[in-house]
């Protein structure tokens, strides 16, 4: 990364060098019409010099100032074009990184932009014009040794002088400036989660203490700052002192060379401002200190991270033609490394074949595996050793553009992205139809509460969140997983916060969506989808305990579906739901109830939505008239109702028992 930087930076540099020499010569107008007024005017007594020697000294400041006003704007653009090519690469690579999921380290997303954002504000100050004009004071000296030997050799000793300080006031507050950067940014970090956890604190009146801490360790930071703010600023005065003393005493030494008939008059005061031009790049560094410092430390942190860009081939990816969503593990391995001693195994060597097209509830106890299983099927990690198949091709090569019609993944705890609802379903793809939305929302169960929203599907989710409920929020992050539908649907604990009646309609959702060649691997002990699948696959221990067609796996741990009947008062329909299939049925084409195989579930319809006033697409997005874009939406969501778009036959509980039994 730092080389890529380096090579953008050198053009702005050059340029910034070369309006500096400028400038540096510019500044040498101040001495040189003091000189003229005292040797040329006022021994002339001629007004017209006076004039002409004014004429010249405010053309010259003039250009002077449009040189500054040059080299603040190549700094200023050297910032921003940094700030273009490394803010992409750094939110994309941070955001996608697959490294964190494996136990990786991958940095502070909100602390590397932080050090971005420094590194940017010193750009764009005055500690890089300064850093350029150091080598520019050989220019004053050489002038101050043309005047007198004795003041050039006055000047260099001083700058050096000066110099020295300032460096070792630089190295004492090098290390204490790093060491309170780190101790801010893990305070920060503890203030969030504390944050995150308000209710938590609230509920079991966990505040006062919490904060007594967070305060007594704030404290402790602060008294730390203030004293190294101390020494700094002592050290700072020292500086200050001195380099008053020594621009005052090139007057003394101006004034005895006049004495002595060595120097003319008029080069008492040039030689003091001459003297200052000296000091200036120095006392403007040791007023940036802090800041340079804070830019070395994140330059040193944003160093760490590769933010190359990947070849051409690694960016596309693989794709496949006609994915069928079949996932393949070979001999997979998971462990994560502490800080400190030997890893700890997750996945213990896995070699299963995952049908295509099936239902397939993923059990076992908690701390078994399940939920890194699915993130590794989802690419969201690397395995330690082994690897993961999607259709013969290793699911973190799959091209990043194919990916969301590949495979989608719905977490234990709902997520949602900055932006509305419908966005978040749709993955922030533009000019979504809203027929699509409503698909997924109805399945999920959560349309007719969207269109209860402000806004509908345009309600944003920081609103959205505020006001559902936690079994809709979960509910809307499933209809995320559903929208398009992919091949591959990854779910953990889809039904937690569900309850059961809802449980069994999103059974039936899953039946349909498999039957239409949509592959579902749910992580789960939710009984209802247990019994409501076409495979099981057991974890115990991050080892594969059992995995194969549902009534063989339930009847090997012991958790076979209770037996069941028609109901009284049922429907024909539901009565011939619950027949018994035959022994020798392929558990992919027996209904997961046990219905006879020429008796399937029928699939989801293909246009389950009425007539009504929707738009074509989301391309109009927001501020759009009533009768298209965000407005139509709203007006179209409000009229669908979900058991309009699907009427799947009802799922009889499990835990009723058969009739007479």
């Amino acid at each position: 990364m730092q080389k890529s930087v380096l090579a953008l930076a050198w053009p702005y540099v050059l340029l910034a060098i070369l309006t500096s020499l400028f400038v540096n010569v510019l500044f040498l107008t101040s001495p040189i019409y003091l000189t003229q007024i005292y040797q040329r005017v006022l021994a002339s007594q001629s007004q017209n010099t006076l004039i002409a020697l004014s004429a010249i000294m405010v053309l010259a400041f003039a250009s002077l100032g449009v040189f500054e006003r040059l080299r603040s704007w190549v700094f200023g653009r050297l910032a921003t074009r940094l700030d273009l090519k490394i803010a992409p690469r750094l939110l994309r690579q941070q955001l996608d990184n697959t490294q964190a999921a494996s136990g990786a380290a991958s940095g502070d997303l909100r602390q590397m932009t932080s050090d971005l954002d420094q590194i940017r504000r010193f750009l764009s100050g005055p500690g890089p014009a300064a850093i350029i004009d150091l080598p520019m004071l050989t220019l004053y000296v050489a002038v101050l040794f043309a005047m007198h030997p004795w003041l050039g050799i006055y000047a260099l000793g001083s700058a050096c002088l000066v110099l020295l300080l300032a460096i070792i006031g630089f190295w004492r507050q090098s290390g204490r400036s790093q060491h309170h950067s780190t101790a801010k940014l893990v305070s920060y970090k503890a203030i969030d989660k504390a944050d995150q956890g308000r209710d938590l604190l609230r509920a079991h009146g966990l505040a006062p203490a919490l904060a007594g801490l967070l305060s007594h360790r704030r404290m402790a930071l602060s008294r730390a700052e203030a004293a190294s703010t101390a020494a700094t600023q002592s050290w700072s005065s020292v500086s200050k002192t001195l380099r008053m003393v020594l621009q005052s005493g090139v007057l003394g030494l101006a004034a005895y060379l006049v004495l002595n008939s060595l120097m003319p008059p008029a080069l008492i005061f040039a030689s003091m401002i001459l003297l200052g031009r000296v000091m200036a790049p120095i006392d403007v560094l040791s007023n940036a200190w802090s800041s340079m410092l804070a830019s070395q430390t994140a330059w040193q942190r944003l160093g760490k991270v590769d933010l190359e860009p990947a070849s051409g081939a690694a960016q596309r990816g693989l794709s496949l033609e006609q994915p069928q969503g079949q996932i393949s593990l070979q001999d997979v391995s998971l462990s994560t490394k502490p800080l400190q001693g030997e890893p700890v195994p997750i996945l213990d060597t896995l070699t299963v074949d995952l049908p295509a097209g099936a239902v397939i509830a993923l059990i076992g106890p908690s701390g078994a595996g399940k939920t890194s299983l699915l993130r590794l099927i989802a690419g969201l990690g690397a395995p330690t050793t082994g690897q993961v198949l999607y259709d013969g091709i290793e699911v973190t090569g799959l091209a990043p553009s194919q990916r969301r019609q590949l495979v989608s993944w719905g977490p234990q705890q709902a997520q949602f992205l900055p932006g509305t609802i419908a966005e978040n379903l749709s993955g922030f793809q533009p000019d979504v139809p809203g027929e699509a939305l409503i698909q997924a929302a109805s399945m999920a169960q959560i349309h007719e509460r969207i269109t209860r929203l402000p806004l509908g599907y345009e309600t944003p989710i920081e609103l959205a969140e505020a006001i559902m409920s936690g079994g809709e929020k979960a509910r809307l992050s499933l209809a995320r997983a559903l929208f398009g539908p992919p091949k591959l649907i990854l779910l953990d604990e889809p039904t937690a916060a569900l309850e059961v009646n809802l449980r069994q309609q999103l059974a039936a959702r899953f039946q349909a969506l498999a039957q239409q060649g949509q592959s579902l691997i749910i992580a789960t002990h939710d009984p209802v989808l247990i019994h409501n699948a076409t495979h099981v696959m057991r974890l115990d221990g991050g080892r594969l305990a059992a995995f194969g067609p549902r009534e063989q796996v339930l009847a090997q741990t012991k958790m076979a579906p209770p037996a069941r009947g028609p109901q009284p008062g049922s429907s024909p329909l539901t009565a011939s739901r619950l027949g018994s299939s035959p022994r020798n049925a392929s558990p992919l084409n027996a209904s997961p109830l046990g219905s006879s195989p020429a008796d399937p579930m029928p699939p989801l319809p293909q246009s389950p939505l009425p007539q009504s006033p929707l738009p074509q697409t989301l391309g109009s997005q927001r501020g759009a008239p009533a009768s298209g874009g965000a407005a139509g939406l709203r007006a179209g969501l409000k009229v669908v109702r979900p058991e309009d778009a699907f009427d799947p036959p009802p799922i009889p509980d499990p835990s009723i028992k058969k009739q007479g039994s």
